[in-house]
């Protein structure tokens, strides 16, 4: 068997209206969030891989504000392992392409799995209410917001 892959991915850490934008994964022991993007292919640049994944995934361009930071999960989920390194950037909306409103936002994968992305308070998110992926993430944007 061949020793597993170390996925890269980039995530888009959207803010609007004091909300952040996380796609929604349920699981027996309690949902789960992760700002929606996704793999970077082999010669992309993550920033790049960025915006294809949000044109795919939600067919609306982003702006990247800032990259914030890179994380490392090791992780296990449904038995599985799993070890990624994710390129974090901070993103808005370009004028003219916000949504009407913070309803949930339906997408799908590239793999056609619906996206699930919900509006989660910004406070709520910031104490902790909610499970939220990669690990750290809440402090980094914390430590963001705070400069």
């Amino acid at each position: 068997m061949p020793d597993p892959a170390i996925r890269s991915t980039a995530l888009a850490i959207l803010l609007w209206r004091d909300h952040l934008l996380a796609n929604r994964y349920p699981h027996p022991d309690g949902a789960f969030y992760r700002p929606l993007g996704g793999g970077i292919h082999f010669g992309e640049r993550a920033i790049d891989a960025l915006h294809r994944e949000m044109l795919e995934e939600l067919g609306r361009p982003v702006e990247v504000v800032e990259h914030i930071g890179v994380a490392e999960n090791i992780f296990e989920l449904d038995g599985e392992p799993g070890h990624q390194l994710m390129f974090e950037f901070v993103v808005a909306w370009p004028a003219g392409h916000e949504p009407a409103d913070l309803s949930p936002i339906a997408g799908y994968e590239d793999n056609g799995e619906p996206i699930d992305a919900r509006w989660l308070p910004l406070d709520r998110v910031l104490a902790g209410d909610y499970t939220l992926y990669p690990d750290g993430l809440t402090a980094r944007l914390r430590d963001w917001l705070a400069r």
